[in-house]
């Protein structure tokens, strides 16, 4: 992620769900500086995230501050890469919240929470 610097400013925490909701439409530079007030509110509504102004108002000046851009065919590549490693993210904790609902009384998320602490911040550079 160190091509996209606003984005870690924005999302110091990637493997929140608001931020893979908020990245994986946004997974570039340029896509970040187009991303619109509005359809902000609206990916923070579906990640699950209240209507919080603080919130709204940070992470568009994060994703417009001023960083050094790559050619536009490699900010291109790089944003594929993170989408799909955003898209595994969202898949692990699909099936982690599946195994919640399906052993009820399991501290699954206990465990999750241990591993995923654990995890290297992702990084397709």
């Amino acid at each position: 992620m160190e091509f996209y610097p606003a984005a870690l400013q924005a999302f110091p925490n990637q493997k929140h769900k608001a931020a893979l909701t908020v990245l994986s439409a946004v997974p570039a530079p340029t896509a970040g500086r187009a991303l619109t007030r509005r359809g902000l509110v609206a990916l923070l509504h579906r990640s699950g995230r209240r209507n919080d102004s603080s919130l709204v108002d940070q992470i568009p000046t994060d994703l417009h501050a001023p960083a050094l851009n790559q050619p536009q065919q490699v900010e291109d590549a790089l944003g594929h890469a993170v989408t799909g490693l955003l898209g595994i993210i969202a898949a692990m904790h699909t099936a982690v919240e599946s195994l919640e609902r399906n052993l009820p009384g399991y501290s699954t998320h206990i465990r999750w929470r241990r591993f995923s602490d654990r995890l290297p911040a992702w990084d397709p550079c």
